[in-house]
């Protein structure tokens, strides 16, 4: 994807535009381990050189890794309906709007109630296009309660 594609998708919350994303996310984590794997970590001592890999950058990529791919397959896989794809995405979307929200910041008050207004808003219009979903207004009453 181009600078240019990039910008112009920056703040789009269309759930399509977002595919594109985790599959950068993914190939940029690729390209992280790909670098750990082909160039170790060079040291020098007394002349002697060690080289070495950082364990614990590889098993964090992989995990990273592996956690994007999960995202990409239970947002994106193929259903029967396209409404539920858009579901899985905007029920994605909410959790990490409540995380973000729940989450402590070391910011100055103000900043920190425009950052808390701003996700108490998405998450207000997230609840909404949800609501709005007829495949969610399919399910029980129970479920729907659950999901929100």
């Amino acid at each position: 994807m181009t600078s240019q594609t990039e910008d112009a998708l920056k703040d789009n919350t269309n759930w399509r535009v977002f595919g594109p994303t985790v599959c950068r996310k993914f190939i940029n984590h690729a390209k992280s381990l790909e670098l750990i794997f082909f160039h170790a970590i060079d040291e020098y001592n007394n002349d002697q050189k060690n080289t070495s890999l950082d364990i614990s950058s590889i098993w964090t990529l992989v995990r990273a890794l592996h956690e994007t791919h999960a995202v990409f397959c239970h947002l994106f896989q193929p259903c029967a309906n396209i409404e539920e794809n858009i579901l899985r995405f905007r029920l994605w979307e909410l959790d990490s709007l409540r995380s973000m929200l729940r989450f402590k910041r070391d910011l100055v008050e103000e900043e920190i109630s425009d950052t808390i207004r701003q996700l108490l808003q998405n998450e207000t219009i997230c609840q909404e296009s949800i609501k709005n979903l007829p495949l969610f207004n399919q399910l029980p009453e129970r479920s729907r309660e659950t999901l929100l």
